[in-house]
Parts: structure tokens; C-alpha cells; sequence
């Protein structure tokens, strides 16, 4: 089971003695359940530090503080060694009212509860941070992963992930390829300079969280929308080159190849600054496997177009009944195309946060088994 929906259940399960207090002669006799929410808070504080933010805490952390506030008076009076096990009329409905939230929660949180990580055996792979040094200072870039018996030794998987922090054993694509006995290496920190706020530094998920709430809250038309940070290019050319450099370093040091083909894995906040990069450096990879939802295609096509790369790259719109063949397979660059609601620019998110995921569009059964296709889609690409 995954470690966020058991704390969830724990939380709620905490939640659940006071709301019952009334109608139990047993929990009457405990006065000190009165401080059960104050705990349920801690515990969920220490949920976000330790594993991030989640769209499923919100409703949670909504219930929490009502209980709270609801226990207040008997926290007061268990301070000062008053009884505090009578309930009047109004205070017995609110806990019945609180009671159908509680239980409304328990069964989101069974609903929406994150998909079982894809098995990945770490025993295949040694997994080293991916470091490098600007201006004196180093920087946390990523992760490698090298096989220990390559199935290909001429290719090396990068994946560029949009979400720092989110992952400390690679995404589900990453996985996919570390299962297959591929060396894989993970990009998440394309900032060198290190210029990062303290909530981006310290908690888990909050870059993909605060882009979903911020999705989600226009779509409802409380704010108006925000465009997302631009990668900046000098920034994105210097973490990828570096990259390259340690890609091709670590390898030495294991052993392994140092002269193999690169295969790139990019999703949509980084697509374009990735064409740029290897329209100036097209000797770094061998192929470019850009991953993006059919509301991107057209900017995007006028990307390539205008960098006279038409020839250069074909579509494979996963939407269709087709599949590209070998001459396709051979063009530097595929644009595989995913309908809008698999939210393609966000990784593993409906994997990891179901609600999220729901709450922008998708479905409940798109989650990391549509992620291994388009895994194995892109192995398909290389393997030609």
C-alpha cells in the first residue's frame, strides 16, 4: 500500500474517536481524546514534510481544523481537570454532521487512493546522485541509475522530469527502462544558478501541486490563469550539457561504455527548450522522443517548422488505430500525441495524486499502466 493513503487513514481514523465521544458511554470516560485532532494536525504536518503535497490532504486538513475548532472547549476544560463529557443537543448533531465527512473522506480516500508503484528491483541498478558543479557551488540535479548488466550497452535513457523532488527512485518511465536493464539517468533540476524559493527546496510536490491547483481554481474561474515560469534557455543548455558530461563520467567509473547513444525522454514544459538545445548541439543524442497532449501540437509544429526540422521528425498520435514504421523510426525526433485529459506535462500525477488528477479532467483508470505504453512506445522508437 502506498505510504500517503495509509497516513491518510490514520488521520481520519483519529478523527473518528471524538466524533463518537458522544454516543459512547466507554469513550466519555477519556478525556484526553479531546486533543486526538491536535494530533491528526502534527501527523499531517509531518505527512507533507516527509512525502509532499497531495490534492487528497486538502479535504483532510478542511476536516481537521473542524475538529479542532470543535474540541477547543473541552480541551480547555480537560486543562484545567473540568468534566467535559457532556454534549448538548446541537453539539451531538454537529458530530453527526462531522461523522459524514469523516466517512465521505474514508471513501474518497479509498477512491482516489494513489496506483501501487510499478515494481522496480534497485538490486539491478546502482543509483548515484546526478551532481555537477556551477560557479563553485554544487548543484542537485537528478539521479542515475546504472544497469548492472546492460541489456542494450550502447544506450543510455535521459529523462527530463518536469517535478523536482517528486520521486527518489525514478519516475514510472524511468522504472520502466531500469526494469529493462537500461542505464537510465533522471533531469529534474534544469536551474544551475540554484535560484529556488524555500517551499520548492523543502517540500516535496510543490511545483506539481501549486501548477494543478492553479489549473484547477481557473478552471472554476476563481483566478485567472497563470502561465507557468519559462524554463530559462541559457539555464536549460547549461544543466544539459553538464548532464551529458556526467552521464558519460559515471559511466566510466561503473565500468560501462563511455562512448553510447543517448535517447531522450521530454515532456511538454520542456520540449521546446530541448529542441532548441539540439538544433545547436545535434551531436549530443541520437534520438528525441517528445511526449505532448493535442492542445500543444500545433505551437509546436510551428516550433520545428521554424527551425526548418519538418523533414526531420514525424507525429504518432496515440489517439489513432496506427503505427509508424521503420523509416519513421529512423527520423532524430518523434512527437507522440496523447488526448488532453492523460495530462501528459504531469508526469506520473495521476499515479501519485488521483484527485488531482480527476479534478483536472482525466479519468480514474488513466494512471502508470498508460505510462509503461508510452514507455514501451518509445523503447520501440530506439530499438530501431
Amino acid at each position: 500500500m502506498s505510504d500517503i493513503f495509509l497516513s491518510e487513514i490514520l488521520v481520519l481514523s483519529l478523527l473518528l474517536f471524538p466524533s463518537l465521544r458522544p454516543f459512547s458511554k466507554r469513550l466519555k470516560k477519556t478525556p484526553a481524546i479531546a486533543l486526538f485532532p491536535l494530533f491528526a494536525f502534527v501527523i499531517l504536518i509531518f505527512i507533507v514534510l516527509g512525502q509532499g503535497l497531495f490534492f487528497s490532504l486538502l479535504p483532510i486538513f478542511i476536516i481537521t481544523l473542524i475538529c479542532i475548532i470543535t474540541e477547543i472547549s473541552r480541551f480547555a476544560m480537560m486543562l484545567r481537570d473540568l468534566p467535559n463529557n457532556f454534549y448538548p443537543i446541537h453539539s451531538m448533531v454537529l458530530r453527526v454532521f462531522i461523522l459524514l465527512l469523516i466517512f465521505g473522506a474514508f471513501f474518497t480516500t479509498f477512491y482516489f487512493s494513489p496506483e501501487r508503484e510499478i515494481d522496480c528491483s534497485m538490486a539491478n541498478a546502482v543509483r548515484e546522485p546526478l551532481e555537477f558543479t556551477i560557479a563553485d557551488k554544487k548543484v542537485s540535479a537528478g539521479i542515475h541509475f546504472f544497469a548492472k548488466q546492460e541489456k542494450n550497452e550502447n544506450a543510455h535513457i535521459l529523462v527530463l522530469d518536469n517535478f523536482s523532488n517528486s520521486h527518489e527512485n525514478g519516475n514510472s518511465i524511468s522504472r520502466y527502462f531500469m526494469n529493462a536493464n537500461y542505464s537510465v539517468t533522471e533531469l529534474t533540476n534544469f536551474n544551475p544558478s540554484f535560484r529556488r524559493s524555500f517551499l520548492s527546496l523543502d517540500i516535496k510536490r510543490h511545483k506539481q501541486f501549486s501548477l494543478a491547483l492553479n489549473e484547477f481554481l481557473s478552471s472554476l474561474g476563481i483566478q485567472n490563469k497563470r502561465i507557468p515560469e519559462k524554463i530559462l534557455q541559457s539555464e536549460f543548455n547549461l544543466a544539459l550539457s553538464k548532464t551529458v558530461k556526467e552521464i558519460k563520467n559515471g559511466r566510466k567509473k561503473h565500468g560501462l561504455r563511455e562512448d553510447v547513444f543517448i535517447y531522450v525522454f521530454s515532456e511538454s514544459a520542456d520540449n521546446e527548450a530541448l529542441y532548441e538545445y539540439v538544433s545547436k548541439h545535434p551531436n549530443d543524442f541520437e534520438k528525441v522522443f517528445f511526449l505532448l497532449d493535442e492542445a500543444s501540437l500545433d505551437s509546436f509544429k510551428q516550433k520545428l517548422k521554424s527551425n526548418n526540422g519538418e523533414n526531420l521528425a514525424f507525429v504518432f498520435d496515440e489517439r489513432k488505430a496506427s503505427d509508424f514504421s521503420r523509416e519513421e523510426a529512423l527520423a532524430p525526433y518523434c512527437v507522440y500525441i496523447q488526448a488532453k485529459n492523460k495530462l501528459s506535462r504531469y508526469g506520473d500525477l495521476r499515479g501519485d495524486d488521483v484527485l488531482a488528477a480527476f479534478c483536472l479532467g482525466s479519468k480514474r483508470d488513466l494512471g502508470r499502466e498508460e505510462r509503461q505504453a508510452v514507455a514501451r512506445a518509445f523503447e520501440k522508437y530506439l530499438s530501431f
